[in-house]
């Protein structure tokens, strides 16, 4: 709380899943997906405990998904419904989770580098005009996950569901000259793998199955360290085939699309995208660093926040390893350039941003940042 005793509440408003708490918790209250879901045919009013209603929201419309037709509200970081941002909102401050007054509130919120002035704008507004918060504080993620690891300056690879940022941070102020964004990111490698799952004999057409193979993805998919050696074993044994079961009983098998899928992020032509990999912008990036910036220290260290909410840190470590390599050059200074790599998945920012609101508790004149 602040002098005043009102509570600040923290909300991660995340292209694929919103984290929200409170300030002073190591933990977010609750995470669940960012989606909204409408019926397709009314045929029944309950399934299980969840009754059906014409408009579902977070963890309901996901359980139910095959029955719904399902919308996401952010795309590539940006809000592009704000009608279903708002039903969002209304379930995360609603009864449903948060349960919280919103006048007797400050709020923490977050947004990518290099997202559009309207976009901070509209959400401001929202936040003071409809759910009427006493202060709003608006954070860059990039900077956020660099505070996670105790770093003031870095380079962080800041990958996650709907866009890919690299963002240099120096003494803690984020260099938008030298920010540099990529659309290619989770919810894109999710889309490549129904495509090649469909050339492999799965058809995943409706909008709830892309759920089904987001979580595909985050089970059986991983950075290959070796493109040509992975795909001689696709090819030549059945070493990499996995066996996943669908929602519906049916068991697919899935191989050499496990490692296909990610590649899109170092090779974006592979899904029709012009432009660098993630790993030759994050060369360029730092290659772009006035000289005195780029050597205050002896390296930038490098921190990455991974899209794949896989089960191990190792498939973390390989897509961290695999930036170093691509990204070698015959300059020491980027060879010798350590990598470090979040240690929660799941909330990485979520740390740092609840530190952050400590600046909100201390200053009641602060409306918004």
């Amino acid at each position: 709380m602040d002098s005043q005793g009102r509570k600040v509440v923290v909300c991660d408003n995340g292209t694929g899943f919103v984290k929200c708490g409170y300030a002073g918790s190591n933990f977010p209250e609750h995470i669940f997906p960012a989606l909204v879901g409408r019926p397709i045919i009314r045929s029944t009013t309950k399934v299980g405990n969840i009754e059906i209603k014409d408009l579902m929201v977070g963890d309901e419309a996901s359980e139910l998904r095959s029955m719904l037709e399902v919308n996401y509200p952010m795309e590539n970081g940006i809000v592009r419904n704000w009608d279903d941002m708002k039903h969002l909102w209304d379930y995360t401050f609603g009864p449903e989770k948060l349960n919280i007054d919103t006048r007797s509130c400050k709020i923490l919120l977050t947004e990518p580098p290099m997202n559009p002035t309207k976009n901070r704008e509209k959400i401001v507004e929202v936040m003071f005009e409809t759910y009427q918060f006493s202060g709003v504080y608006v954070a860059i993620q990039a900077v956020l996950t660099l505070y996670a690891q105790g770093l003031l300056t870095g380079v962080v690879v800041d990958s996650g569901d709907g866009v890919t940022h690299i963002c240099p941070v120096y003494e803690g102020f984020s260099l938008p000259h030298l920010t540099r964004r990529l659309d290619i990111a989770g919810r894109d490698i999710t889309r490549y793998l129904i495509k090649l799952l469909l050339l492999r004999g799965y058809a995943f057409n409706h909008s709830a199955d892309f759920e089904t193979v987001r979580m595909i993805k985050e089970k059986l998919c991983y950075v290959g360290y070796n493109i040509e050696q992975e795909q001689k074993l696709a090819l030549e044994t059945t070493v990499l085939v996995e066996s996943y079961t669908l929602p519906d009983g049916r068991i697919i098998k899935v191989g050499g699309e496990r490692f296909e899928a990610p590649e899109a992020l170092f090779q974006p032509h592979l899904i029709n995208v012009e432009g660098v990999g993630v790993a030759e912008l994050l060369f360029n990036t730092i290659q772009a660093a006035d000289i005195d910036t780029r050597y205050c220290r002896q390296h930038f260290q490098v921190t990455y926040k991974t899209w794949m909410a896989s089960e191990t840190a190792q498939q973390l470590r390989v897509f961290a390893v695999c930036l170093e390599d691509l990204s070698s050059t015959p300059s020491t200074h980027v060879r010798s350039s350590q990598s470090c790599v979040c240690n929660s998945q799941c909330w990485p920012l979520w740390e740092p941003a609840v530190m952050h609101t400590g600046l909100m508790c201390r200053h009641t004149h602060l409306d918004v940042v």
